[in-house]
């Protein structure tokens, strides 16, 4: 059993290398955190990883059409000065543009909306923590220290968003 004060948080501040089991147990953690942080924004999650595919797709049209137009847009108007094909294809091929560019806005939208909804949720969730911790951990710990942990850790978290 891993000692209780080694995963609070306190004894892994004094130690420069953390154990194999300690980083096991941390890392489980977080992702649990993770987990449930994200719960409440399943829907948007998943609205976003559509979009990431579908933005994605649209991408990958681009130079398949683009080799489309080159094997079968470009003789007819060569051989008989028929346009028609070419002007389809560039028809797809506009189409394919405006919808990577609605996906993309929709992926940046919806990744800054959960982003925000998550920061501010463990924002909330350290702050009651904090206030929930015994009078010695306050006595121990400047308070210039845990702010700044507190704020330089949520940065680093909402950078990540």
């Amino acid at each position: 059993m891993t000692d209780v004060a080694a995963w609070r948080g306190i004894a892994a501040e004094k130690v420069d290398d953390v154990s194999a089991p300690l980083a096991a147990l941390l890392r489980r953690r977080s992702r649990l955190l993770l987990a449930d942080l994200l719960r409440p924004h399943r829907r948007g999650v998943a609205w976003t990883l559509g979009a990431i595919v579908v933005a994605s797709l649209a991408a990958l049209a681009g130079p398949w059409l683009v080799g489309l137009a080159i094997d079968k847009g470009i003789p007819p108007i060569v051989s008989s000065g028929d346009g028609t094909t070419l002007a389809w294809i560039a028809a797809g091929f506009a189409v394919t543009v405006g919808v990577q560019a609605v996906a993309t806005r929709s992926f940046v939208t919806m990744t800054g909306r959960v982003g925000q909804s998550v920061v501010l949720e463990l924002r909330r969730r350290v702050f009651w923590h904090m206030l929930r911790l015994p009078v010695a951990f306050h006595e121990s710990y400047t308070s210039g220290r845990v702010i700044s942990r507190q704020t330089s850790d949520i940065e680093a978290i909402s950078a990540l968003f």
